[in-house]
């Protein structure tokens, strides 16, 4: 306990100061506690030297006293034998009750001290906006009354800005410590991530392009991650392609294209499951949609040109061959169909190459015989190529029949 002793001493010198306490139990009356010499004007009231009781009010005056005796009584002092509260340990956002212009925050009860004096009557909520400096109190559990409260949303934020709070906890001697400061952004996790799509395939290569999620939730987008498992493994985990943590990935918001590499060579031909995980300034994330992309190319250009087999052409039919490609030259895919083609046509076609089978309606013919447009004498060329999943290949090289 400390004095103020800015009093008149009655024009007498001041020898000595008494504090007394009273109980504060009914017909409890005032008892000296200790004196203060003069010049000594603090004491530690304590349970041991002073037979008092942890949680118990004790009502606390003083007076001075002087050669002429003691002087009037000051105001009377109510005091818990407690201790201040402590601070939380920690003030949490919940993202479920948030918005883009709200932050709903909660915290860790304070542990109280002996009852009655020791316990937790309220708390006080400080928000301050880090871009201005404002500071205010949105929640103030003294003036409110609210006893038990330790949840609490703050509205009208401005979306996408970052904010500070403290709580601080009380009981019946007032204020406790403040508890750290924790730092939250009025934003909530994106919604709407579609999944991404296909660019383009090689025998060894994805490549995905994917838009941002449709609403990003009041906080930029800070990066992205990539994560991929093979679609007939479905009891394996996904993993993050390329390079795990890879920041040419994680730290560009503005990305919205990759190529994936990370495939072994017995990968081709097999289908992957593919999605992004969006992370934004909050730390919050969305993953996307999955997407199925199988690794494979177009087919390979085919070993040899189309070949004419003399024994059953004439100089008014061609019987053409072009082999059937074998499974190494499919890349990745099975072949769906064959197109031959020739620039056999009259007119102001002639010279121009046109399909004669496979293209547009599909067909895995291996040979064909032409005997229209054929003419004695005429040279013509050939060339063809294969179709499969993901489209037309190159094609082969031409060679040149005489129609004879």
């Amino acid at each position: 306990m400390g004095l103020d002793t800015n009093v008149d001493n009655g024009g007498s010198v001041v020898t000595s100061y008494q504090l007394e306490v009273n109980q504060g139990t009914p017909g409890s009356s005032f008892v000296p506690v200790t004196t203060y010499v003069s010049g000594s004007l603090s004491h530690t009231v304590s349970i041991s030297n002073d037979n008092l009781v942890a949680g118990r009010f004790y009502i606390f005056r003083w007076y001075a006293v002087n050669a002429f005796g003691s002087g009037e009584r000051s105001n009377e002092l109510t005091v818990a034998l407690s201790a201040y509260p402590l601070a939380t340990p920690a003030i949490n956002k919940i993202m479920s009750l948030s918005s883009k212009t709200s932050i709903s925050l909660t915290w860790n009860p304070v542990a109280a001290g002996a009852a009655p004096g020791g316990d937790i009557l309220c708390y006080i909520l400080v928000a301050k906006d880090i871009l201005n400096g404002t500071v205010w109190t949105p929640f103030n559990g003294v003036a409110l009354g609210a006893r038990d409260q330790t949840k609490f949303t703050v509205q009208h934020l401005t979306p996408g800005r970052e904010y500070k709070f403290t709580v601080t906890a009380y009981n019946f001697n007032g204020a406790g410590a403040t508890s750290n400061e924790f730092t939250y952004l009025s934003c909530i996790v994106p919604e709407n991530f579609e999944a991404p799509w296909r660019v383009f395939t090689t025998k060894t290569t994805i490549g995905i392009q994917w838009k941002e999620p449709k609403e990003i939730g009041g906080c930029d987008i800070t990066g992205y991650a990539i994560y991929m498992k093979e679609d007939s493994a479905p009891n394996s985990a996904f993993a993050e392609v390329n390079v795990p943590n890879d920041l040419m990935v994680r730290n560009r918001p503005g990305l919205n294209s990759f190529t994936i590499t990370a495939f072994a060579p017995t990968d081709l031909g097999k289908y992957f499951n593919i999605y992004l995980t969006a992370f934004t300034r909050e730390l919050t994330h969305l993953d996307s949609d999955k997407v199925t992309i199988l690794l494979a190319d177009v087919p390979d250009k085919p070993p040899s040109a189309p070949t004419m087999t003399q024994a059953y052409s004439s100089a008014s039919k061609l019987y053409m061959n072009f082999p059937v490609m074998s499974e190494s030259l499919n890349a990745g895919t099975q072949i769906l169909s064959y197109s031959l083609e020739w620039d056999g046509e009259k007119g102001e076609r002639r010279g121009t190459f046109v399909s004669l089978i496979g293209n547009p309606i599909d067909s895995l013919a291996e040979q064909l015989t032409i005997s229209h447009s054929v003419r004695q004498g005429e040279l013509y060329k050939f060339r063809y190529r294969a179709r499969n999943f993901y489209g037309w290949g190159p094609y082969s090289d031409e060679s040149t029949v005489l129609a004879a």
